[in-house]
């Protein structure tokens, strides 16, 4: 892939809302981030956004993404079918959809396939990701309230040097019960280079919003019984 200049990646940042590009601004000194906000508030995009353009910079050599992806504690593929990518598959879609608003596919091309084909973007489930270490690369992890504080540590740890991690994620829909999203937010807050980043704008229908103050409403009033 030919580096593109700073000139030709100008276009990311249209798609880009005021609170994401300063998001952004303070990316390029952190080493580790979290981006928290409810459903809808770009917080993969914007991870995928960040990471292909260093990528496309040639800041670093590759993405890897992973992410909870069930409720089962070992995050256990085993059940599908399939190779590791092709069991990934459905679970990776929100990630090549901004890969793609930002390069659309031609007739003759995909940015994903071209990126997967040159191991540029690499899937590496939660199961296989114990013992690796991610050197000069941007890893995003997604959905990161699905992760409790162990599975945190385990994948924090394989950080390399000239890397960069995100994780992005809503502890309102944490699907297990010890997530370790608080612990991790903690240590974003206590050392450098190591930020948490909140976001509140909705780029989804009006309605979702109404719908997550519904829901959450109904939930304390439960609570409360």
């Amino acid at each position: 892939m030919a580096k593109k200049t700073k000139n030709d990646i100008k276009k990311f940042n249209d798609h880009l809302t005021l609170e994401q590009l300063e998001a952004k601004k303070e990316m390029y000194g952190l080493d580790v981030a979290t981006f928290n906000g409810l459903a809808g508030t770009g917080k993969s995009s914007l991870a995928v956004n960040y990471a292909y353009e260093q990528l496309c910079l040639k800041e670093v050599d590759k993405i890897i993404i992973t992410r909870a992806t069930a409720m089962r504690k070992q995050h256990d593929l085993g059940f599908m079918k399939g190779d590791l990518n092709e069991k990934m598959e459905s679970w990776m879609v929100p990630i090549y959809d901004a890969i793609r608003k930002l390069e659309p596919p031609t007739a003759d091309s995909d940015k994903v396939e071209e990126l997967m084909a040159t191991k540029k973007l690499e899937i590496v489930p939660l199961a296989y990701i114990q013992g690796r270490t991610f050197e000069n690369a941007i890893i995003i992890v997604d959905e990161y309230q699905n992760l409790d504080s162990l599975d945190i540590q385990m994948v924090i740890t394989r950080l390399g040097r000239e890397s960069k991690m995100i994780f992005s994620g809503d502890f309102r829909q944490s699907l297990i019960y010890n997530s370790g999203i608080t612990t991790l937010n903690k240590a974003c807050d206590k050392f450098d280079r190591m930020k948490n980043f909140t976001f509140t704008e909705n780029f989804r229908s009006p309605i979702v919003e109404k719908i997550i103050g519904f829901y959450e409403s109904e939930e304390e009033k439960n609570n409360e019984k």
